[in-house]
């Protein structure tokens, strides 16, 4: 017998039962009306593991929770098998430390449990249960009965599931509990494992153990299986700003619904600190796993792409990157003579995954088109798909709005431009009115309006966009945000997150990230922020969400 064989369900129809497969005494030859003439005693032979065996369970499932077994003789040669006085088809039998039938050994607890046998195709229902009743593991056998033989076979029992547990791997990114919910920051897959149980907590194993299928509520959060039984990944593609449901559906049992979170990660682009560091948007804590230092020089910008991957300006280095988040490790890098890059500032991309780059050095902008860079890695000198130097004095951050014209913040001439696909200039917002001084940032809202961050009026200003492009340049913004509360100091990058909230890189002074929170934007004024950070922050830029 092997080490393992101690949690074998065993059937030997003979007054002796062998342990896993030897003889036993042979039963009398009987007539061929099984159901009246031939009938005998079976003997099921369980062994019972101790609680502190439950990690190393084998491949046929006793719970170390058993205390009674009912073993039912169900069809002889497919005929229904109704029992009599004398051989009734279900016997229950105690299965404790006490009960007769039963031996303790250093393996566990031996018992042994009586059945109805009949000489022909025996069908046996087996149910285990716990001190309360609880139904631990449940199987079927068929075993062939001769008479004047020992008949021995052997029984798979399924465990019957009455809760399971989800547990994250240990990792920065995930917080929560299964009862509670958990929460995960950021766009990166993250590995959990699904355990069944049985109704006194046991760990259910192997063969015996029941399928389980584990799924997502919401096509913006992807799970899937490792390859590993019982481990998955789970990533979050889109925010959602209500829990998505993990859904783990066993092949036996309840299903069950496990609450997750879906938290942004912010990033932002240190031109001070030749880094990139990132914060849960949700707290402003920071994520300090996820700074980025490889090839970083001088980031200005940053953005997130269609992919999910990061995109970063290197002002210093006339480069830019792409980044998968939560590693210090570029996909590519692209930069030399044909790329044309010079002093690179803002970078967006279009709904159809076409990169538009601000540089500085040059005064105007570049579009790199999706099909120029896919599937590239490594550092690569690719020229640019149209290019337009000259067109800005100072552009610095650019975003492109929902009908795919591209807005830059040109900070030389105190103007916003306005460029159409093919990098033409079709509006510009400037002059008096607008109090524009020295435009740095550009986001647009849910609703498409304009927000433009100003690091020489210290202030940062809402326009209606539609308004710019269908009727003039210098118009009135709708919103200003600024004052002493408001703790702009020299801002530049701006974005918004997906609940809606302004966030801002303040450059120089005291250098800092804040959120205005999106339910104050509307009435502007010397608004105090929602949120402020300034940990490990130098020279702050450029800010991005992911996912």
């Amino acid at each position: 017998m092997s080490a393992r064989a101690d949690r074998i369900v065993a059937l030997v129809v003979s007054a002796a039962l062998a342990g896993c497969g030897g003889g036993g005494a042979s039963l009398p030859p009987t007539a061929s009306n099984a159901q009246t003439q031939a009938v005998t005693t079976a003997q099921f032979r369980i062994l019972i593991p101790p609680k502190s065996a439950q990690a190393r369970l084998a491949p046929k499932y006793v719970s170390a929770s058993t205390q009674s077994v009912i073993i039912a003789l169900t069809s002889v040669n497919g005929k229904a098998y109704a029992g009599t006085a004398s051989s009734p088809a279900a016997v229950s039998t105690s299965l404790t430390p006490s009960s007769p039938n039963c031996t303790s050994g250093p393996s566990g607890l031996t018992c042994t449990a009586p059945a109805t046998a009949v000489a022909g195709n025996d069908v046996y229902s087996v149910t285990t249960y716990d001190g309360s009743a609880n139904l631990l593991s449940e199987g079927t056998a068929t075993l062939t009965v001769v008479a004047g033989q020992s008949n021995t076979g052997s029984l798979t029992l399924n465990g019957v599931m009455a809760s399971i547990t989800l547990a994250f791997v240990s990792d920065q990114h995930v917080s929560g509990s299964q009862s509670a919910g958990f929460s995960i920051i950021g766009n990166q897959p993250h590995t959990f494992t699904v355990v069944p149980l049985d109704a006194d907590g046991n760990t259910i194993v192997g063969p015996g153990a029941p399928t389980l299928a584990v799924t997502s509520g919401s096509s913006g959060v992807v799970v899937a299986s490792t390859g590993t039984s019982g481990t998955y990944t789970a990533q979050v593609q889109s925010y959602s700003a209500t829990p998505v449901q993990l859904v783990v559906t066993p092949s036996t049992g309840t299903t069950v619904d496990i609450n997750l979170t879906t938290v942004q990660e912010m990033w932002v682009a240190n031109a001070g600190g030749n880094n990139v560091t990132a914060y849960d948007a949700s707290t402003g804590a920071q994520v300090g796993d996820d700074t980025i230092t490889a090839g970083v020089d001088a980031p200005f910008m940053i953005a997130t792409g269609p992919n999910g991957d990061l995109w970063i300006s290197n002002y210093s280095g006339n480069q830019i990157e792409e980044v998968v988040p939560s590693t210090n490790v570029a996909v590519v890098s692209i930069s030399g003579a044909n790329s044309e890059i010079d002093e690179p500032f803002g970078i967006a991309f279009d709904s159809s995954g076409n990169l538009y780059l601000s540089n500085s050095g040059a005064g105007g902008m570049e579009r790199f088109d999706a099909s120029s860079f896919a599937g590239m890695t490594g550092a690569q000198d690719i020229t640019p798909s149209l290019n337009s130097p000259g067109d800005a004095s100072d552009p610095v951050q650019d975003a492109v709005d929902s009908s795919g014209n591209l807005w830059v913040a040109d900070d030389g001439d105190a103007t916003i431009r306005v460029f159409n696909s093919g990098l033409n200039q079709v509006a510009s917002l400037t002059g008096s009115q607008t109090f524009l001084d020295g435009p740095t940032g550009v986001a647009f809202d849910a609703a498409g309006h304009l927000w433009v961050a100003d690091e020489a009026a210290a202030s940062i200003d809402e326009f209606d966009a539609a308004d710019i492009t269908s009727n003039g340049t210098n118009i009135q913004p709708l919103t200003r945000i600024s004052g002493s509360n408001t703790g702009l100091h020299q801002p530049i990058g701006i974005a918004f997150d997906a609940a809606g909230n302004l966030w801002v890189a303040n450059y120089e002074t005291t250098t800092s990230v804040m959120a205005y929170a999106a339910g104050s934007l509307a009435t502007g004024g010397n608004l105090v922020p929602l949120i402020t950070i300034e940990t490990s922050l130098d020279q702050a830029a450029g800010v991005t969400f992911t996912p």
